[in-house]
């Protein structure tokens, strides 16, 4: 899977957010890259040429972005922990 990792100043972040929502991102995370800005997180599929394409035209001229590839199972760990919790007979 390869996560899109959009770097921006921390003053334009919620605009950049507001761009990858609007390309149809389900999810962004936010962490701080190691130049001190702003790094958001998040997937828009495989197709690179495609994604860089709606990128060109959604985000600002400051903002630099790469793909990345994640581990699958990375997201699925938290199962191994999850347990059923009894709550009431009628649930």
């Amino acid at each position: 899977m390869l996560a899109l990792v959009v770097s921006v100043d921390a003053i334009d972040a919620e605009i950049a957010a507001d761009a990858l929502w609007s390309l149809g991102v389900v999810a962004v995370e936010e962490r701080e890259g190691p130049d001190g800005r702003l790094q958001l997180w998040t997937s828009l599929g495989d197709d690179v040429a495609s994604i860089e394409a709606a990128l060109v035209g959604a985000l600002a001229a400051g903002c630099s972005w790469e793909f990345v590839e994640v581990d699958e199972t990375v997201a699925d760990s938290w199962r191994v922990h999850a347990q059923p919790t009894w709550i009431h007979d009628d649930l």
